[in-house]
C-alpha cells in the first residue's frame, strides 16, 4: 500500500506519514523491534518538518520511537527519550490521558533501566492523577495500580506487592470479568508475589488453581500459559517437592522448545531449571 500512497499523495502528505507510522508499528508488533525503531527514527524528522514538533502525531511518533528503542534492547535510551518527551507532552497536551501515558512510559522504562525504587515512586505519584482524570475503574487506572504494585515488589518489598495485587484483583475481575487476560495476569501476580513473600506452598496452590483457567482461556501454547507452568514448577520446588518440580519442568521443556525455539531465553531458563533440580535430586540420593 505505502508505495501507492506515496505515488498518489506524495511523500509529505499527512496520510502518507500515518501509513508509514502504521508500517513501523506493525513491524514492531510482528517481532521486529529494531526495524520498528529505525522506521520511526527515519519518520520522525519528516513529521517534525511537515507537521511541526508539537503536533500530536509528532509526539506520538516520538513516543513510539522511545518505546521500540526500549523493546530493541536499550532501556536506558528509552527512558531518556521519554524523559525528553514528557515536558513537551505536558505543555502541549496538559494533563490529558496522553500525558498520563507518557508519564507511565517514563516510569516503566526507568524501572527497566535498572532503577526500580524510582519507578515505584513515579507510579506512586502518577496514580492519584490517573484516578482523578480517568476514574477509579478505568482500565488504565487498574494498569497503573498493577505497575505500582509490581515495582513495589521489585524495589524490595514483596509483601507489600502481594497486598497491593490482592487488593487490585477483585477490582480487575469486576471491570473485566473472571476470564479476561488482565484478570488472569493479576491472579498470577498475586501468586508470584506470594511466593516471593516467602509463602511457597501458598504460591504453588495459587498457580495450580490458576493454570487450568489460563489453559482454557488462552490455550496450551500461549506464552502466558508457558510462563505460569514454569512458575508452578518453580514454586513446587520451593515448597519442598523436588521430584514433582523436576517432572513439571521435564514436561514443559519440549513445549517451550517447540513454541519458542531451542535458543530462546525462556527455553534456556527452563532447561537450566530442569538440570538444576535433577542434579539436586541425584545428589540427595
Amino acid at each position: 500500500l505505502l508505495p501507492d500512497v506515496e505515488r498518489v499523495l506524495g511523500p509529505d502528505h499527512p496520510e502518507t506519514l500515518k501509513d508509514r507510522a502504521s508500517l513501523a508499528r506493525w513491524t514492531g508488533e510482528a517481532g521486529g523491534p529494531g526495524r520498528a525503531r529505525d522506521l520511526f527514527a527515519d519518520l520522525l524528522p519528516i513529521g517534525e518538518r511537515v507537521l511541526g514538533d508539537r503536533h500530536p502525531d509528532t509526539l506520538t511518533n516520538r513516543s513510539n520511537l522511545a518505546h521500540w528503542t526500549g523493546e530493541a534492547g536499550d532501556p536506558v535510551r528509552a527512558r531518556n527519550l521519554f524523559a525528553a518527551l514528557l515536558p513537551i507532552s505536558e505543555l502541549v497536551l496538559e494533563t490529558g490521558s496522553e500525558t498520563l501515558t507518557a508519564r507511565a512510559n517514563f516510569a516503566g522504562w526507568t524501572g527497566k533501566a535498572g532503577d526500580p525504587v524510582r519507578a515505584r515512586d513515579l507510579f506512586a505519584g502518577l496514580l492519584p492523577d490517573v484516578k482523578r482524570v480517568l476514574g477509579a475503574s478505568h482500565p488504565e487506572t487498574l494498569t497503573s495500580r498493577s505497575n505500582f504494585a509490581d515495582w513495589t515488589g521489585k524495589a524490595g518489598d514483596p509483601r507489600r506487592a502481594r497486598e497491593l495485587y490482592a487488593a487490585l484483583l477483585p477490582d480487575v475481575e469486576q471491570v473485566h470479568g473472571h476470564d479476561h487476560p488482565d484478570t488472569l495476569r493479576a491472579r498470577a501476580s498475586v501468586a508470584g508475589w506470594t511466593g516471593e513473600a516467602r509463602d511457597p506452598r501458598r504460591a504453588r496452590g495459587l498457580f495450580a488453581n490458576l493454570l487450568p483457567d489460563v489453559e482454557r482461556v488462552l490455550g496450551p501454547d500461549h506464552p502466558e500459559t508457558l510462563k505460569d507452568r514454569a512458575s508452578l514448577a518453580r514454586w513446587t520446588e520451593e515448597a519442598g517437592d523436588s521430584d514433582r518440580s523436576r517432572d513439571l519442568f521435564a514436561g514443559l521443556l519440549p513445549d517451550v522448545e517447540r513454541l519458542l525455539g531451542p535458543d530462546h531465553p525462556e527455553t534456556t531458563a527452563v532447561r537450566n531449571d530442569l538440570t538444576r533440580w535433577s542434579t539436586r535430586i541425584t545428589d540427595a540420593n
